[in-house]
């Protein structure tokens, strides 16, 4: 797949656009949602010896 170069008049133009249409955001990209895992979460506890939730 061969990448289409933008010009700097083709960015400024997009951006006076988004400007003009009220400059919002309505969707961001979707995100990789990242699992966090709790240290120690095997023997239920954490790395200060306490127990965990």
């Amino acid at each position: 797949m061969k990448k289409e170069e933008i010009s700097h008049e083709d960015l400024k133009r997009a951006v006076t656009n988004f400007i003009k249409n009220g400059g919002i955001i309505e969707k961001l990209p979707d995100q990789k949602h990242v699992v966090e895992k709790l240290v120690g979460g095997k023997w239920r506890s954490t790395e200060m010896g306490g127990e965990a939730s």
